[in-house]
């Protein structure tokens, strides 16, 4: 509230630099935050005329220093990238690796993989049961393999020869009617 002189009442705790902060129970977070941001800020302190001095000669030798980090960025890139090929191809621990690679590839002379369809997997249907019959014991006899019943063979008709009174000079062919000669 205000008398009406357009001033405000002081406020009842001092501010400014020497005013104590609000009590706030601090978090692990928090502490957590504060401790790394003065480790931070020592660093930089220390480092800073290290960091001057790179960041002056960078600038003088710009192309140098340019083809420096690209060459030391495509380096990084290609080991980490045959880093996560050899972590994904590891395999369980004593277990042999295989891939795609290893199995060799068709020929034109060589079958094709025999494996052309993926394998069948298993149901849950149950499997019909077994039947209980006496197994037949081998013997060393031979087997006839003879059919039960007699097997008609087809009657093969030998083809009709052609008539050697007619005067064609080109046989099995004109076996339409003739034109007449004249």
């Amino acid at each position: 509230m205000s008398d009406g002189t357009g001033e405000q009442p002081t406020p009842t705790r001092p501010r400014g630099r020497r005013a104590a902060p609000p009590a706030v129970p601090a978090s692990p977070l928090a502490k957590a935050t504060a401790l790394l941001a003065a480790v931070v800020d020592a660093l930089a302190r220390r480092s800073a005329p290290a960091v001057a001095a790179v960041t002056s000669w960078a600038s003088a030798h710009r192309a140098v220093a340019l083809t420096g980090a690209a060459a030391l960025l495509s380096i990084g890139i290609i080991a980490g990238g045959a880093a996560v090929i050899q972590a994904g191809s590891a395999g369980a621990p004593g277990t042999e690796a295989s891939s795609e690679l290893e199995t060799p590839r068709p020929t034109p002379s060589a079958p094709a993989n025999s494996q052309a369809f993926p394998p069948v997997l298993p149901t849950s249907t149950p499997a019909p049961p077994e039947p209980t019959a006496v197994p037949i014991e081998p013997t060393d006899e031979p087997v006839a393999d003879e059919p039960d019943e007699p097997v008609d063979d087809p009657v093969v008709e030998p083809e009709p020869e052609p008539d050697p009174s007619t005067d064609d000079d080109h046989p099995g062919r004109g076996q339409g009617p003739k034109k007449p000669k004249g």
